[in-house]
């Protein structure tokens, strides 16, 4: 995350950095009760690694929060032909996440169980 500007304008920048929603909620620890439920490219990492990102994006060093969503037909996706099936990436999930995250970190008075 130290690679990236935050001192510059998003339109200055000549490189850019984004961030998944599933790296801000999940951490390597998640896979013992979750298994193959958060499995993505690229995997989720360490709780070090989550609090960097998210440290990233509140100081403008990450500019962009997306999903890993990549819609493809059945015949196009070889997790499908695999046992271990990486995760859903469906719009259901991701908004709701990150609203949450952002209203824990911005919106102290709002209280959130998760």
């Amino acid at each position: 995350v130290g690679l990236f500007r935050n001192d510059i304008p998003s339109t200055e920048k000549r490189i850019t950095a984004e961030a998944c929603i599933h790296h801000l909620w999940f951490t390597d620890a998640d896979y013992a009760s979750k298994g193959t439920h958060i499995k993505w490219n690229p995997a989720v990492k360490t709780t070090e690694d989550r609090e960097a990102i998210r440290a990233g994006i509140l100081n403008g060093r990450i500019d962009v929060v997306a999903t890993d969503h990549a819609p493809h037909t059945a015949d196009e996706n070889p997790a499908r032909t695999s046992k271990h099936l990486l995760a859903d990436h469906s719009f259901s999930m991701p908004c709701p996440r990150c609203l949450r995250w952002f209203t824990k970190e911005f919106c102290p008075w709002k209280k959130s169980s998760t």
